[in-house]
């Protein structure tokens, strides 16, 4: 009887341990999968107008998750490209978000409210224009002249001398993209 006691409890200690190894396991792969997952995300498409500084044209901007993005420029009427591909590095801190370019010193100073981004461009720390964009492929309407940064509750920040420095926005918070 002792035998049969001790073999149903081997047992039952090999079905335990085997359950729990498996959860091991399953928890290494699943914690694998989500690494690969964050190096996988997509790239996300903005397009904007900037009507002040550019009425006859649309922008995409495409933002990669390392915080890296391109753009390029079209002439609506022709549909013509305007401009070589020009990329830059965003930064995301709240609802603000930020987008400098490399080569030109223009930065995209706005907020993020759902889909749509609006805010100032500035070049050298001076504002050129406002600008508005939607998330996707589409064409934004035209932006709105009330400044949809004060509308989402965005106490401003810094001056736009602050905005040609390096970056100086903390982290990036990828649910905006």
């Amino acid at each position: 009887m002792t035998s049969i006691i001790v073999r149903g409890v081997a047992l039952l200690s090999a079905l335990l341990f085997g359950i729990a190894g498996d959860m091991v396991l399953d928890s290494v792969v699943a914690q694998q999968t989500t690494i690969q997952s964050d190096r996988d995300q997509k790239i996300v498409v903005w397009t904007a107008i900037i009507p002040d500084g550019f009425p006859r044209s649309v922008f995409t901007w495409r933002l990669r998750p390392d915080g890296a993005y391109e753009e390029d420029g079209r002439d609506v009427p022709t549909g013509k490209p305007i401009q070589t591909t020009l990329s830059g590095r965003w930064t995301v801190e709240g609802a603000r978000m930020i987008l400098r370019q490399d080569d030109i010193p223009y930065v995209f100073d706005g907020v993020v409210v759902g889909d749509h981004y609006s805010g100032s461009l500035y070049l050298r720390g001076r504002k050129v224009s406002r600008f508005c964009a939607v998330k996707g492929e589409a064409m934004p309407q035209p932006c709105e002249v009330e400044d949809h940064a004060s509308a989402a509750g965005r106490a401003e920040r810094g001056t736009a001398s602050d905005l040609s420095s390096a970056d100086t926005a903390s982290g990036r918070e990828r649910e905006w993209t």
